[in-house]
């Protein structure tokens, strides 16, 4: 489990690998990983968050979240890219474990074709693997 101001790592975390936002459609807002004021009270028991720690470094995050459509349980995964395929499999187990008792869909926004044989070996398969399109320039174009 996260501690109360490592929400800003998190934050940072998904600044630096997701930009243009880390799940479709929903902007990059630092309501993601920190609740205040009166949403603290509802969400309190519904959202909660992992840290994958290497010394000081983040390197990855599971934050929880019900949906709009209080039978769709959200996870929200960011790993840095030197740590893919090691930390996935810990941060979506805790998360899995601590929601075991609810009866819930699990949708998990995460890129498709990284860290596939553990998130299947944890019971999950692609739905929709088209949320981002990007084109990188180079000089020559």
């Amino acid at each position: 489990m996260r501690t109360e101001g490592e929400w800003k790592d998190q934050l940072a975390l998904a600044e630096r690998l997701h930009p243009e936002g880390p799940m479709w459609p929903y902007p990059l807002t630092s309501s993601i990983f920190h609740v205040s004021g009166l949403s603290r009270i509802y969400l309190h028991e519904n959202s909660q968050h992992w840290v994958w720690f290497e010394g000081q470094r983040l390197l990855g995050s599971l934050t929880t979240r019900y949906s709009t459509e209080r039978s769709t349980l959200r996870f929200l995964l960011v790993v840095d890219p030197e740590a893919r395929g090691e930390v996935e499999g810990p941060l979506v187990s805790a998360g899995l474990m601590a929601f075991a008792q609810r009866k819930s869909r699990i949708v998990m926004d995460y890129p498709a074709g990284i860290a596939v044989q553990e998130l299947q070996s944890l019971g999950f398969e692609a739905e929709r693997t088209l949320t981002w399109m990007s084109k990188h320039f180079n000089e020559s174009d």
